[in-house]
């Protein structure tokens, strides 16, 4: 008998945006994230899956929910690139000046998103060879800026959602 498909949900932990428009300004505390290619915002966000690093991973979506507080959502016409990065970040440190290198493009997601829409990211093959303390950066290619729910919004947090046996 094979064993039963299990899901646990992990809140970010961490979680911020950096501005190009406000180069030492740190926005760790904002009820949203941004993403924006002119002027450049970038998103970063941190998860810890360290309880379970012994489990058997199945699957690994990270779900953001568009932000009701700003605007009207995006177009997202060019993409989100969804990227590695180090863990040498805080949120409330973290700047624009300050800010990891980004590392290796994971996924990239189009298409239009309204306020309180979420969008899913699949990052099993990622997840699963890097459990533990995670960071991913969210890079808008261009068109217009998008927001998202962030970790100090009372729902609709950024999720890191695993099933595993």
């Amino acid at each position: 008998g094979g064993q039963e498909e299990l899901k646990v949900n992990f809140v970010a932990i961490e979680d911020a945006y950096v501005s190009s428009a406000n180069r030492s300004q740190n926005y760790g505390r904002s009820i949203y994230l941004k993403a924006d290619k002119t002027p450049v915002n970038r998103t970063f966000i941190k998860f810890n899956t360290s309880p379970y690093m012994q489990k058997t991973i199945g699957k690994v979506i990270l779900e953001l929910t568009v932000s009701n507080t700003q605007g009207a959502g995006s177009a997202l016409i060019k993409g989100l690139d969804f990227r590695e990065v180090p863990n040498t970040w805080s949120e409330n440190v973290i700047t624009y000046n300050a800010q990891p290198v980004l590392g290796e493009v994971l996924h990239t997601f189009n298409g239009p998103k309204k306020p309180g829409q979420k969008i899913k990211i699949d990052l099993t093959s990622y997840v699963k060879t890097h459990m533990g303390v995670i960071s991913f950066a969210v890079v808008n290619r261009g068109g217009n800026s998008i927001f998202f729910n962030s970790k100090e919004i009372s729902d609709n947090k950024p999720t890191l959602r695993i099933t595993y046996r």
